[in-house]
């Protein structure tokens, strides 16, 4: 993109700030965001669903939601203007856009004023993703900027510490991790969480990002107990699960599960090694999430070195809570069947 058009977008974000009317202070896991808007009831449908962790002490992000009645869809640039199915990315000077025609976004980052820009095009209707599981291209961006990475991972934790549930898209990761619900485990998520790496002085951490998970027909005929906690539709058919919680401490990983499915056996734990546990992890992570792929792959690789790792089949989700258990408790050492 020229520089011309790049201007234009700053200009796109001053013209979002001064539209916006109504503002809220609130967390995205461990990230302090002022989000602004035009109504509070906006506002409300992008809050509502997240958790804080918070004590990070994170720099802030602004996050301006506007829509195409307050910026006509004719003054974006054309080569960013959101159609059909086409995903475009333009970056330079500190700007970072995305556009997703599947959706009707853009998103416009904003490094050097540390800003977010959401533009819709409809908007009388967010997005489904948006709605479930909001603000998730802008958090992935700041978690880079502030050396952590935006993880697409299951979190089930005690208060001692988190095992991370890693796999590719319907590898079960979302229902392995539900059944660990209203056992007296923690979930952190069932699809995206943050992870910050390990430091000299402190192990790598996990935060929690959302208070809703998502499940098919399958998994909650599995698991019938959530389907009280059925609050909304998500997208691809799936049911949204309140998980009843707005803040969530942080936890250290204590280790990464690579969850696969057997029938033909018992549910068991079993050790792998990190190159295979990254390539269960890293990719799935970085296709979900489009940009900033080196930064993530550095934190994912700094993480799973420092974790113990395993695979975890699973035959009965009902025998998940138990070995998710022996796992946090050190007895999976060197591998145990449930």
């Amino acid at each position: 993109m020229t520089g011309d058009g790049l201007g234009r977008l700053t200009s796109l974000v001053d013209l979002a700030r001064q539209r916006a009317t109504h503002h809220r202070t609130l967390h995205v896991g461990p990230i302090p965001v002022r989000i602004s808007g035009t109504s509070s009831e906006q506002l409300a449908r992008f809050a509502d669903p997240l958790v804080a962790s918070p004590g990070s002490g994170w720099a802030q992000l602004d996050v301006i939601i506007t829509t195409s009645e307050e910026i006509p869809r004719s003054s974006i640039p054309p080569p960013l203007q959101p159609r059909d199915d086409h995903t475009a990315v333009a970056y330079e000077k500190g700007m970072t856009a995305l556009a997703t025609g599947a959706t009707g976004t853009l998103w416009l980052l904003d490094s050097n004023r540390a800003t977010a820009v959401l533009w819709i095009d409809d908007g009388d209707a967010s997005p489904l993703w948006e709605q479930s599981s909001p603000l998730r291209t802008a958090a992935r961006w700041w978690s880079s900027v502030q050396g952590a990475a935006m993880a697409h991972a299951g979190a089930v934790a005690d208060a001692q510490g988190c095992v991370l549930l890693v796999g590719d898209s319907g590898a079960g990761k979302s229902t392995t991790t539900m059944a660990c619900h209203g056992t007296g485990l923690e979930i952190l998520g069932d699809d995206f969480c943050i992870v910050e790496p390990p430091t000299r002085t402190a192990p790598s951490i996990v935060h929690a990002m959302y208070r809703l998970a998502k499940l098919d027909e399958r998994a909650l005929d599995l698991l019938p107990h959530l389907r009280e906690r059925i609050v909304g539709d998500s997208w691809r058919g799936k049911k949204l699960i309140d998980l009843a919680t707005a803040e969530q401490p942080a936890r250290p990983i204590v280790a990464i599960c690579h969850v696969v499915q057997d029938q033909s056996t018992r549910t068991h734990v079993s050790p792998i090694s990190r190159v295979r546990t990254l390539r269960a992890f890293a990719p799935s992570t970085m296709f979900q999430q489009r940009l900033w792929d080196r930064e993530t792959w550095d934190v994912l690789a700094a993480i799973v070195r420092s974790a113990r790792c395993y695979q975890l089949t699973v035959s009965d989700v009902r025998s998940v809570p138990e070995v998710v258990g022996s796992i946090l408790d050190g007895e999976a050492l060197h591998g145990a069947t449930f």
